[in-house]
């Protein structure tokens, strides 16, 4: 079986804190800190998911995860909305 591009599929274990839909393009965080974007599989054993980041996990409400990871996103596109 060929390695997947980004490594593992971010939703293979429990360890996913929060997903988020962020202009249509789905996004995960994990509890190892790892952000991951969604896109198109590039072959059949390729889950579509990049890490693009990594971004301090710590114990919060979950609006406030939310809230986080969206802000994370948003500045790695450059825009401060």
């Amino acid at each position: 079986m060929a390695q997947c591009p980004s490594d593992r599929n971010p939703f293979d274990d429990d360890g996913i804190v929060i997903h988020v839909v962020i202009d249509g393009i789905g996004y995960a965080w994990d509890e190892s800190d790892n952000v991951w974007k969604e896109g198109k599989p590039e072959s059949d054993y390729d889950d579509g998911y990049r890490k693009i980041g990594v971004l301090k996990y710590e114990d919060e409400e979950p609006h406030e995860l939310e809230d986080k990871l969206t802000r994370f996103v948003r500045s790695t596109q450059g825009s401060d909305t």
